[in-house]
């Protein structure tokens, strides 16, 4: 008896596994189909401004690495993951603004050295 209800369950899972594979088989070709038709019928234009804009997005993704390159990264990176886009601009922004503070800094520092220089 406890043979036959293993051979049952064994076949069941073998008929549950075919469906699944089947299913799956079905719903490949159907999205296979539909594509081909959805393909053949793009225009010329269409596909032109397709790769135009895959130009753009991969330039502008090549400049956020770049950017990424040179902006100091927080010493405490935010729970050790990549960077987003904006959050890469913000912190970018940030150092400009510190570097921009830093030279006006200098500025003002070497003017009032140079004024004291005269003066003397």
């Amino acid at each position: 008896m406890t043979r036959k209800v293993e051979a049952d369950t064994t076949h069941e899972k073998i008929e549950t596994s075919l469906k699944c594979l089947v299913n799956r088989t079905n719903r490949d070709e159907r999205r296979r189909r539909r594509r081909r038709a959805r393909l053949t019928g793009l225009s010329q234009q269409r596909q032109t401004a397709n790769a135009r804009e895959r130009g753009r997005t991969r330039s502008f993704h090549d400049a956020l690495v770049d950017l990424r390159c040179h902006i100091p990264i927080p010493v405490p990176a935010p729970n050790n993951r990549k960077l987003s886009k904006i959050e890469i601009l913000r912190l970018a922004v940030d150092y400009i603004r510190y570097l921009t503070g830093l030279l006006e800094e200098t500025s003002n520092k070497s003017d009032q050295n140079g004024e004291r220089a005269l003066k003397i």
